[in-house]
């Protein structure tokens, strides 16, 4: 930081840390509550199923059983509406 040498100089200083600081306290902000939105129950459910999802895909590709192929996709489909509604009730409860 360089020398003040005036009042003028200090004011604008000052404005220039408290700028700093909002945009910092903003970025906090913003980070909190992404990492929080990483972890509700409903997004990590969601990730493993796309996991699950990704593993039945590459595993369709080596079995060519039709019946497998469409009970699973049935399956991930339900977990996937699943997911997402319970998505919506968690963030209704934490609104509140």
């Amino acid at each position: 930081m360089k020398k003040i040498k005036n009042l003028g100089h200090l004011r604008e200083q000052k404005a220039v840390l408290t700028a700093r600081r909002l945009q910092a306290e903003k970025n906090v902000r913003l980070h909190w509550n992404n990492l929080k939105e990483e972890f509700y129950p409903s997004h990590l459910a969601s990730e493993a199923i796309s996991k699950l999802n990704h593993l039945a895909s590459a595993e369709k590709q080596n079995d060519r059983n039709i019946l497998k192929s469409t009970f699973t996709y049935g399956l991930t489909l339900l977990a996937h509406k699943l997911a997402d509604v319970a998505d919506e009730k968690f963030k209704k409860i934490l609104k509140k």
